[in-house]
């Protein structure tokens, strides 16, 4: 995975104890090529966007937290 830095905010919950929390949504790519995975929604989504500006359209969306990566002992 590869971190898509302009994704990056801090989000605006926490647990009450003043610890900061942000994420940021990264892209899948092949560990040995580093090619993008095709069947990754947010590659199939990138590649579909490009095909509707082609067309002429334009789409709005908003991405799902899937999973959380956390630093051991937080």
């Amino acid at each position: 995975m590869i971190p898509d830095l302009s994704t990056f905010h801090a989000v605006p919950w926490n647990d009450g104890k003043n610890i900061k929390i942000a994420e940021v949504i990264c892209d899948s790519y092949r560990y040995s090529t580093k090619e993008p995975l095709f069947f990754n929604p947010r590659y199939v989504a990138k590649t579909q966007l490009d095909e509707l500006e082609a067309l002429g359209f334009s789409l709005k969306g908003a991405w799902e937290v899937e999973f959380i990566l956390l630093k051991k002992g937080t």
